[in-house]
């Protein structure tokens, strides 16, 4: 964890055997995208858990670059980007990069403010769990969202269990889901998003759905029956 003015990111450097889990925070304090390259996290192949987090001035000129220096090791299973203020996603979470991440089980972001759009997060393979919180500039789940490639085998979060978004107060609509999307979900988790106006049709495999202050949403696609 580097979190207090005398540690540095540059510190990771050395640490070539990192196991388990890793928080860093502080990430605004960070001058620049050399500074980041500089822990060689991509490297590090012990680390499985990985927590990188912005503080409330997280929104500078290069928190871009420094996003993308801090590129994890493919085989990383549990990612959380908190407080992130760039204005996209990084080169390694674009559809042709985010493949190779066929390990992640569980991703979490929280407060990317100034994304307009998701990745192709449809396109990790062993994805379990996806929590989508405090996104306000997101307007749209669509096709990119999937991850589609015009191939009809490749059908987006194959293995997704558990959807959760809250606090998306800038998400109007929910579409584009095909036939075949999902085929795994059993957990629906839609809280404070009081502007969605359209959700995709629900797969029978879904057995819990929560929806909390979703006051534009005035009908429901078809529901699943939720068994005992």
């Amino acid at each position: 964890m580097i979190n207090d003015n005398s540690s540095t990111i540059t510190e990771l450097k050395e640490l070539c055997h990192l196991q388990g889990k890793v928080h860093i925070r502080g990430l605004e304090n960070v001058a620049n995208f050399d500074e980041a390259k500089e822990a060689n996290l991509i490297s590090k192949c012990g680390i499985d858990q990985l927590w990188l987090e912005w503080g409330n001035n997280g929104d500078g000129n290069g928190t871009s670059a420094i996003l993308e220096a801090l590129q994890p090791y493919t085989g990383l299973r549990h990612l959380i980007i908190d407080g992130y203020g760039g204005l996209s996603f990084p080169t390694w979470m674009r559809a042709e990069s985010i493949i190779w991440y066929d390990m992640l089980t569980i991703l979490k972001l929280y407060q990317c403010n100034k994304w307009k759009f998701l990745p192709p997060f449809g396109n990790l393979a062993s994805l379990k769990e996806l929590y989508i919180c405090n996104m306000h500039g997101v307007q749209y789940l669509r096709e990119e969202f999937y991850g589609y490639n015009g191939q009809d085998d490749n059908n987006g979060f194959r293995k997704l269990e558990i959807l959760g978004l809250q606090n998306m107060h800038g998400l109007k609509e929910w579409w584009g889901a095909e036939e075949g999307e999902f085929p795994r979900l059993r957990q629906l988790s839609i809280q404070n998003c009081p502007g969605l106006t359209k959700l995709p049709p629900l797969l029978p495999t879904v057995k819990q759905v929560e929806m909390m202050l979703c006051h534009m949403l005035t009908s429901l696609p078809s529901l699943p029956l939720l068994l005992d």
